[in-house]
């Protein structure tokens, strides 16, 4: 019988291609557990020095590196001390982990290229995170993995203290890693009657003050311009807009619109041919790139055809940010929230909803509409 050193690890631990899937197994993570069953079976005894690296190395027919990230693991992991010119030693009490830990931002996929809202999410909590000695490792868990119940090895690591989930995970992704035993948090703009995230915007709210003061200020009706339904924030979005229709006593005027090249701009064309005199919208940020190019073309203003965009500020084109009311999600406080929530977690605590409750201010300025949306300090609920 030919069996690979990975074969043979997986029998010496009783792990079964069923339980794992063998050729996902990083080597550092195989030798790590190796040398720790070999101290447990008093091969290396507590005090003791271990063979030098590249005598590990030709042992497990591994690379230097690996077998450094191996004993980085071990390390960390208080089983090991790493003297600077005398060698590895194995420790005689079993030391707690060092305070650098990682925590993972899982999404349910990942494609390759990264938005620039994503970009700047990861760099917003790398800063949070190195201020608490913590590092950010990035993950996936696909539905494959579900089925195969699969984690990826960044999640196996011991050094993982928790995770937060990003947006559009489903509850099967959620309730996957709890069965795991991981501490986690989803950040979100999920909507708040499904209760899945536990860190959310109040984005019904949003809404419902924006059109508020767009119908307040606006001479003729409010049309709201935003993704299709398939996403859990339009949703909410679309009730704080009937609600405040209904206020003002308006028809709903709302037109979902794919985030292609043309059709945001096509749609905004039926608007502005359909109405002669003044009207308003509530615009999408997705969506929000053919604005400027429709209100140079029919030389609209503002005065007359007040807008307000809401979302993430990266996904709204400079120039046009410049040019109209933006009101952003304000990611780092989002960002900022989750992190708290999660070390809480972490801590053992009990955890409610934690909701981020929007401020709007609205002022006129030369004839002009200008709104500023800010969020308080969360409220936690169940």
């Amino acid at each position: 019988v030919n069996l690979n050193w990975k074969d043979i690890y997986l029998m010496l631990t009783g792990m079964t291609n069923k339980k794992h899937d063998h050729h996902q197994v990083p080597k550092y993570r195989i030798i790590r557990d190796q040398l720790e069953s070999a101290m447990e079976r008093g091969v290396y005894l507590k005090g003791s020095k271990l063979p030098p690296q590249n005598e590990l190395a030709k042992q497990f027919d591994v690379s230097l590196l690996t077998v450094r990230q191996a004993l980085g693991v071990l390390e960390e992991d208080g089983l090991i001390s790493r003297e600077h010119g005398r060698g590895t030693f194995i420790k005689e009490h079993r030391e707690p982990k060092s305070n650098m830990v990682n925590v993972a931002l899982v999404s349910a996929e990942r494609t390759k290229d990264s938005s620039s809202y994503q970009r700047t999410e990861l760099q917003i909590l790398e800063k949070m995170l190195r201020a608490q000695n913590r590092h950010l490792v990035l993950s996936t868990l696909t539905a494959k993995d579900i089925v195969m119940g699969h984690i990826s090895p960044v999640l196996e690591s011991q050094t993982v203290a928790g995770i937060l989930l990003e947006n559009f995970v489903q509850d099967i992704h959620v309730e996957f890693l709890k069965s795991r035993g991981f501490p986690l948090v989803v950040i979100g703009s999920h909507d708040i009657e499904r209760k899945l995230a536990q860190v959310v915007y109040d984005q019904g709210q949003a809404s419902y003050l924006m059109s508020r003061a767009l119908l307040n200020f606006a001479k003729g009706p409010l049309y709201f311009v935003t993704e299709p339904f398939k996403y859990h924030y339009t949703h909410e979005l679309a009730k704080g807009y009937f609600r405040a229709c209904k206020e003002y006593g308006q028809g709903e005027l709302l037109r979902p619109v794919m985030d292609e090249t043309e059709r945001p701009y096509e749609e905004l064309l039926r608007i502005v041919k359909d109405e002669s005199g003044p009207f308003s919208l509530l615009v999408h940020a997705n969506i929000a790139h053919a604005i400027a190019d429709v209100f140079k073309e029919y030389n609209l203003h503002l005065e007359d055809h007040p807008v307000a965009i809401y979302g993430a500020a990266d996904y709204v084109p400079p120039y046009v940010r410049e040019e109209l009311n933006h009101c952003t999600l304000d990611i780092h406080k989002g960002t900022e929230v989750a992190v708290e929530t999660l070390n809480r977690v972490i801590d053992g605590e009990s955890i409610g909803r934690v909701v981020l409750h929007p401020e709007l201010q609205s002022t006129v300025e030369n004839g002009l509409l200008r709104i500023n949306l800010s969020w308080n300090k969360p409220n936690e609920g169940r």
